[in-house]
């Protein structure tokens, strides 16, 4: 069957199974652009700095100098778990990926750079 466009954040194909379905994550999932969510949680007074890596770096590169400067303030692998333990999330979609997954459907979130984030 030919894949259908069921809202900005979600494509869904039939197999014998149930559907697949992809998901963003950002603006989609969580509430928020994870990126920038982390720096305001961790180390607000980078937020200037980040803007200015972006105007000038790719942006995974401004996210990777990004992550050095928070690394370099001390904040530890524990500190982003605590973080993103708090990030706003859809109830909605909470929800929905629940019942989702409840009745049998494959579940996937496309991303170019969140892998930490999203797990």
């Amino acid at each position: 069957l030919e894949p259908s466009l069921h809202s900005p954040a979600m494509a869904a194909t039939t197999s014998r199974e149930g559907h697949v379905i992809v998901f963003d994550f950002d603006w989609s999932l969580i509430n928020e652009n994870s990126d920038y969510w982390i720096i305001k949680q961790l180390g607000p007074e980078l937020v200037p700095q980040f803007k200015q890596l972006c105007s000038t770096l790719h942006f995974t590169d401004a996210m990777d100098e990004a992550m050095k400067l928070l690394f370099d303030k001390g904040i530890k692998r524990e500190d982003f778990e605590k973080a993103f333990a708090k990030i706003p999330f859809f109830q909605e979609m909470q929800d929905g990926v629940k019942e989702m997954s409840k009745q049998g459907h494959s579940l996937y979130i496309l991303s170019d750079a969140n892998t930490f984030f999203i797990s």
